[in-house]
């Protein structure tokens, strides 16, 4: 067995093994044809991501009293003053 052509990518030496194509990856990529990233992406940090739960929540909670704020007042304009 021989390599395909382009098998490895992203500058990946390939080693036939036991008729296998395997590939052996550079700095910085991983996967058996050398097309992951290594790198992690930036995983967002446990902090931040409470962070924007609570922003989310105060932007709902903040849709809702406008909303109700909205109704109270179109409900209270229909309604004819004694």
């Amino acid at each position: 067995a021989v390599c395909p052509e382009e098998y490895c990518k992203n500058g990946g030496k390939c080693i036939v093994k036991d008729d296998i194509p395997l590939c052996q990856c550079g700095k910085g990529w991983k996967g058996n044809r050398c097309h992951i990233s290594a790198k992690p992406l930036q995983p967002p940090t446990p902090s931040l991501l409470q962070n924007d739960i609570w922003i989310g929540l105060g932007i709902g909670f903040l849709l809702i009293k406008i909303t109700a704020a909205a109704l109270y007042f179109l409900l209270k304009k229909k309604v004819p003053d004694m």
